[in-house]
């Protein structure tokens, strides 16, 4: 889906970049939010794909607890190698995007402006995504029924974001007044706060991760202090 949006954006701001060549400012800044736009989307998708597919099992948990590694310090690692994952799928898809950097004439500067806010959104969704379901929801909420929960609503809002509130956005972005310079300086500013905010929030509530809390490896627990005990 999203690479299929990619070509989309592609062949539209293609047409768009033959008959108005001369509205390149409101060409380079459809390209930003559309880049926006892609990277929320897609954030969504690969948190929930790596969350799922690479979780601890209950066995992996008992032997970090043996490790002499502070549960704070276990989860930071975990969270490390999860971003460190979906980096490297986001990348995939950048490569596969480049080519709609080269329909506008963007500076150098603006280039590596929009390649850095694009990799700060997408950090930062992932961090905020961690937050809400690692550290509030599964603390709250059992096992499958939050993983259900979380599951069913990020899919809702990439499918509610994708076919609704992405052309909202595409739109306004395209009509308003202000220069892509501020926009990009804006998109910059609040990108980095979000991901200072993120990065302090989950140290230091790193202690909470509910990874930790499983049924299974209570129960292994108590088996074998049972044994042991008797």
């Amino acid at each position: 889906g999203t690479l299929a949006y990619i070509g989309y954006i592609y062949i539209n701001i293609s047409q768009f970049y033959i008959f108005n060549s001369s509205d390149d400012i409101r060409l380079a800044k459809q390209l930003v939010s559309s880049f926006v736009n892609v990277t929320i989307i897609t954030s969504g998708l690969i948190y929930l794909f790596i969350d799922i597919t690479f979780n601890l099992s209950s066995r992996s948990l008992f032997l970090l607890k043996c490790l002499p590694f502070s549960l704070k310090e276990i989860s930071i690692a975990k969270v490390t190698f999860k971003l460190f994952l979906s980096m490297l799928i986001y990348e995939v898809i950048i490569i596969v995007a480049l080519p709609l950097f080269t329909l506008t004439h963007m500076s150098v500067i603006q280039f590596v402006e929009i390649f850095i806010i694009i990799h700060l959104i997408m950090v930062d969704c992932f961090l905020v995504l961690e937050i809400i379901v690692h550290r509030l929801l599964m603390k709250y909420i059992p096992n499958i029924l939050g993983y259900t929960i979380y599951t069913c609503s990020i899919i809702s809002f990439c499918v509610l974001y994708f076919v609704h509130l992405r052309f909202k956005i595409d739109i306004w972005v395209y009509h308003s007044s202000y220069h892509i310079n501020f926009m990009l300086f804006i998109l910059l500013i609040a990108s980095i706060i979000m991901l200072f905010g993120s990065i302090v929030t989950l140290y230091l509530s790193s202690e909470s991760d509910t990874s930790y809390k499983m049924k299974n490896y209570l129960n292994i627990r108590l088996s074998i202090d049972r044994t042991v005990f008797n």
